[in-house]
């Protein structure tokens, strides 16, 4: 067989692969239950109150794209949590679209206050 046929025929395989890929994550509804079309203003409509002072807390984001990892003290105190390496629920980007957890800061405790039932990008 012509080497230049060949040559097409892999790269034509190669870039049909990378496509089904692709679509396969952008549509895959597992990852899409908590995407929400909305835009970033709109995600706020409570107030929080600093858990250790009570002053209002500034409303803010979290950008997760590699994931926010939560440990309690038994499973950061065992060899074997840092084998089970797990982010959060909706923590973690894939492909190209970077999730942002709204949350919420307080400035004088330097406490900072996330929800991750939902990610907004």
């Amino acid at each position: 067989m012509d080497p230049l046929i060949l040559t097409i025929l892999i790269s034509g395989i190669i870039a049909v692969t990378g496509v089904t890929i692709f679509l396969l994550f952008k549509y895959s509804k597992s990852y899409y239950k908590n995407y929400v079309k909305e835009p970033l203003s709109s995600c706020y409509h409570e107030t929080v109150s600093c858990p250790r002072c009570s002053s209002q807390m500034q409303k803010g984001l979290i950008y997760s794209e590699r994931g926010i990892y939560y440990y309690s003290k038994e499973e950061a105190e065992s060899w074997k949590s840092r084998i089970k390496v797990k982010a959060l629920d909706n923590s973690m980007g894939m492909g190209l679209k970077t999730p942002f957890l709204k949350s919420w800061k307080c400035p004088s405790c330097k406490i900072v206050v996330a929800d991750y039932s939902k990610h907004y990008v």
